[in-house]
Formats: structure tokens, C-alpha cells, sequence
């Protein structure tokens, strides 16, 4: 598994890079059972503005494609990092569920 994570509107530091390899790394585990090392996993991590909002809105997005699956998750929120929990805890359930699916 390879995570690709790009930043649009806000520069990648290496704190922001350590923490999303951290948060979306952990999905490697429910991913063991597709057994792929080709497999790539986008990340966008975004600082959006919206109309109506306030202030700095950030964005985190997940895109795996897993065989016939595909499994997608976004999350927006004013912390970087309470975004990328909200997406990766989509990411996970939506895997764990694919996987009770193929039994």
C-alpha cells in the first residue's frame, strides 16, 4: 500500500505529512486481507473556502480503489486534524464493512 497525499490551497509540512501518514496508515491493517502492494490510496488535504463560512475551513478526502470497491471519505472541518479523523474513521468503516462483505 502507497499513500499519495497532496495538499491544495495550504503547504505540506512534515508534521502535517507525519500526522496523515499516521492516521491513514492504520488502515493497512483492514487492507491486509485484499493483499495488494500495487494499491494506492490518494489523500487531499485542502484549505477550502465556503460562502457562508468563517475563518479557514480544511478539507481532508480519501480515494481508494480496491478491485470492483471503491472507497471514499470526506470531511470537513476549522482543524486539519479533527478533519483527517473524521475521514479516516469513514475510510475505516467503510472498509471494515467491504470486508465482512467478502466474508
Amino acid at each position: 500500500m502507497r499513500l499519495h497525499i497532496h495538499g491544495t490551497g495550504l503547504k505540506l509540512t512534515p508534521a502535517i505529512t507525519a500526522a496523515a501518514e499516521e492516521k491513514f496508515g492504520k488502515l493497512n491493517r483492514l487492507l491486509s486481507r485484499f493483499d495488494r502492494e500495487d494499491l494506492v490510496i490518494d489523500i487531499e488535504l485542502a484549505m477550502t473556502t465556503h460562502r457562508h463560512h468563517k475563518g479557514k475551513v480544511f478539507r481532508a478526502e480519501i480515494n481508494a480503489p480496491i478491485g470492483r470497491a471503491h472507497i471514499y471519505g470526506a470531511a470537513e472541518s476549522e482543524d486539519l486534524y479533527e478533519a483527517m479523523d473524521q475521514c479516516g474513521a469513514t475510510a475505516k468503516r467503510q472498509l471494515t464493512k467491504l470486508k465482512e462483505k467478502a466474508g
